[in-house]
C-alpha cells in the first residue's frame, strides 16, 4: 500500500504496476485490488503487469497474455 501511495503522490495521468500481488497474503492482495478498482473508477489509467492471471484478467480493461514455448 506505501508504493501505491508513493506513486499517487503526484496525482499521475498513468499508474504502471509491476507483480502488485507478489509475496502478498490473499487477503492484502484483494484489498490492493479493491483500491485499484476505485482509482480506476476515478479515470486514473493503470498498466499492470501480474501473474495472478484471476486478479489481472478481473481487473483489466484489455489484456494481453505473454507464453514461453519451448
Amino acid at each position: 500500500m506505501l508504493a501505491l501511495a508513493r506513486g499517487l503522490m503526484l496525482n499521475p495521468k498513468l499508474l504502471i504496476l509491476d507483480e502488485p500481488s507478489q509475496g502478498l497474503a490473499s487477503k492484502v492482495i484483494k484489498d490492493i485490488f479493491r483500491v485499484l478498482e476505485k482509482l480506476k473508477a476515478r479515470g486514473l489509467s493503470i498498466m499492470l503487469s501480474e501473474q495472478n492471471v484471476y486478479y489481472a484478467l478481473n481487473f483489466a480493461d484489455q489484456a494481453y497474455v505473454m507464453e514461453t514455448v519451448k
